[in-house]
């Protein structure tokens, strides 16, 4: 996750510096949630242990998540933090759903590169064919569960074909960020007051600009529009909010989430 571009690009700067800061915390405190963490030698955001996920680890790096997005606004855009409340939530839980898709699918090509099924919904823990997804209650419709999981619209070749649009792609660490930002800023669903939309306008045209300024000054390309182009189309493909929405409300349905269940209420918000 380190730049080897030495470039003076404010934005893009902060956003290295951030990211690298909400790594660290995610790491720490998902390891330490865990229990039995590594030594802290072992605890390097650029080769991180990795565990199967569970039910709880997964309800805890969501929560851990959450909290390291809030500190990522409101250190990388200023005027973020004195927006309403209500609005810097709304904000955030829209980004959350495309920053863990979009950042799970990255570093699993990262990661495990050998094994192209696997998807890290947390900074240590991954899903693949080997782990179960979810922990059946008693309680649950277990014929009904399994049908879900199988033919869900967030089924697991989603996941593989989303790992694989981004092997394409293969974006380096700047345009990592920038696509943090463009998906940080893409509020168009919400309802805001206009000082909002402004200033998603206004950090939308400049991380715009530090893009062009990259490909045209440290990646010295002449002709890169096509290259821009398939980098703003990558926004929309990590745009699975509602895909999510209607997979938990069937989980709850099922009793396989029930209504306190973190995520199935962040999602009612």
């Amino acid at each position: 996750f380190r730049s080897v571009h030495d470039v003076e690009q404010p934005l893009l700067e902060r956003l290295r510096v951030q990211y690298r800061s909400i790594c660290h915390t995610r790491l720490m405190a998902e390891s330490y949630a865990r229990g039995g963490a590594p030594h802290p030698l072992r605890l390097n955001i650029d080769d991180p242990p990795t565990y199967p996920a569970d039910y709880q680890s997964m309800q805890t790096g969501t929560q851990i998540l959450l909290g390291s997005l809030l500190e990522f606004g409101n250190t990388i855009f200023p005027e973020f933090q004195s927006l309403h409340e209500r609005e810097k939530w709304d904000i955030i839980t829209e980004f959350f759903y495309r920053f863990r898709t979009f950042e799970g699918s990255h570093r699993a090509n990262v990661l495990f590169p050998d094994h192209p099924h696997r998807f890290l919904p947390n900074f240590t823990a991954f899903l693949g064919p080997e782990v179960p997804r979810y922990t059946i209650p008693p309680n649950a419709d277990l014929q009904g569960a399994m049908q879900c999981i199988t033919s869900s619209k967030m089924r697991r070749a989603d996941a593989e074909a989303e790992r694989r649009i981004l092997a394409r792609f293969n974006p380096d660490h700047e345009e990592f960020l920038a696509l943090l930002a463009l998906m940080f800023w893409s509020i168009d669903r919400l309802t805001v007051r206009a000082e909002v939309n402004a200033l998603a306008e206004k950090y939308t045209n400049q991380v715009m600009r530090e893009l062009h300024a990259y490909y045209r000054d440290v990646r010295k390309l002449d002709d890169y529009a096509t290259r821009l182009g398939e980098l703003l189309m990558l926004v929309p493909i990590f745009d699975v909010k509602e895909k999510c929405k209607e997979h938990y409300e069937i989980l709850r349905l099922l009793n396989i989430f029930d209504d306190n269940t973190f995520i199935y209420k962040l999602q009612r918000e």
